[in-house]
């Protein structure tokens, strides 16, 4: 049962977001669309997967520096029309 009900629950965490920001108001959409945040989140998200927490840092980590080196890379994979 332990399995099923970790599967579900993740699967619960990765769509509430889109419904829970609907009830926000303006200042608290702005507040926890920071940048810290977004890293809380997805680190707990990591978490909640992993269930261990230097397996869910060294990921987080591993996320951080691929999105840093996609930002700074110029974007030659868009077609232009």
């Amino acid at each position: 049962m332990q399995p099923y009900m970790t599967g579900i629950l993740t699967l619960l965490a990765s769509f509430a977001p889109k419904y829970i920001y609907d009830d926000l108001d303006d200042w608290m959409d702005d507040y926890l669309n920071c940048e810290l945040m977004r890293k809380i989140y997805i680190f707990a998200f990591l978490y909640l997967a992993t269930k261990d927490l230097e397996t869910s840092i060294i990921l987080l980590l591993v996320y951080m520096i691929f999105m840093f080196s996609i930002r700074k890379q110029p974007k030659t994979f868009i077609i232009e029309k």
